[in-house]
C-alpha cells in the first residue's frame, strides 16, 4: 500500500461507532493515523495536509469522526485512484439532517446574476449511478482519498487548499480549485459510508426518503 496519512479532524468527543470502524480498518505499516482536534474544520484540514507533506505521504485520507465504514474502505478507494489515475475519490456519504442528501455534487460552480455578482451554485447528485465509479464535480471530505500531488498543485496556485472561498465550505472550495487545475474527482458508490446521527444514515435510509 502507498504511504498514506489517515487524517481525522474532530471535536473533543468522538463517537464509539466511529472508533469501532477505525479499529477494523485494514491498513499496513506505511499508513499512519492522526487526529487533530479543533473547532475550525478548514484549519484542521490545512494543518493535516502539512503533516502529510512533512511525512512524505503519497495520499491523505480524510475521515470525519462521525462516520461508519467497512474495513476495506481505504484499500478500495486506493485501488480506484491508482488503477484509474484519479486524484480525488470519495465513498458514498450522506448528510445527517432531513431532508437527507448525498454529499456528492453533479454541479459545483460559480454563477453570475444580472448585476454581475458571483454566487455559489451546487446541485447534489441525487440520481447517482448505483454501485459504480463515476465522475462528480465536487464532494464532501468525510471519507475522501486525495493524492498529495493534487493538494500541492492547489497549494501552489491558490494558497492553503482548504481555506473557504466566497460562499463555499472548505470541501467544495478545494474541489473547485482542484477541478480548475484539471484534477479528476470521482465517487465510488460501492463504498458505502454511514453518517452517525440518532440513526446511522446509510444508502438504504436515503432511498426510503
Amino acid at each position: 500500500m502507498a504511504k498514506i496519512l489517515i487524517a481525522i479532524p474532530c471535536m473533543d468527543m468522538i463517537d464509539m461507532a466511529f472508533v469501532q470502524s477505525l479499529m477494523g480498518l485494514d491498513i499496513d505499516g506505511e499508513t499512519r493515523i492522526r487526529f487533530l482536534p479543533g473547532s475550525l474544520v478548514y484549519d484542521s484540514r490545512n494543518q493535516l495536509t502539512e503533516i502529510a507533506r512533512a511525512n512524505g505521504c503519497e495520499y491523505i485520507f480524510f475521515l470525519d469522526s462521525d462516520m461508519t465504514f467497512r474495513g476495506d474502505v481505504l484499500r478500495r478507494l486506493l485501488a480506484d485512484a491508482e488503477e484509474n489515475n484519479i486524484d480525488v475519490v470519495t465513498g458514498l456519504c450522506f448528510t445527517r439532517k432531513q431532508p437527507i442528501r448525498t454529499a456528492i455534487f453533479k454541479k459545483c460552480e460559480y454563477s453570475q446574476d444580472e448585476d454581475g455578482q458571483l454566487f455559489p451554485d451546487a446541485v447534489n447528485y441525487m440520481d447517482y449511478p448505483k454501485d459504480e465509479l463515476f465522475p462528480v464535480e465536487a464532494c464532501g471530505m468525510a471519507c475522501c482519498l486525495i493524492r498529495m500531488s493534487c493538494v500541492d498543485h492547489v497549494l501552489k496556485h491558490f494558497g492553503l487548499p482548504f481555506s473557504p472561498a466566497q460562499g463555499w465550505g472548505e470541501d467544495l472550495s478545494f474541489c473547485i480549485r482542484a477541478r480548475e487545475l484539471g484534477h479528476k474527482i470521482y465517487c465510488d458508490s460501492r463504498v458505502k459510508v454511514g453518517h452517525i446521527a440518532k440513526t446511522v444514515i446509510t444508502e438504504e435510509v436515503f432511498l426510503k426518503g
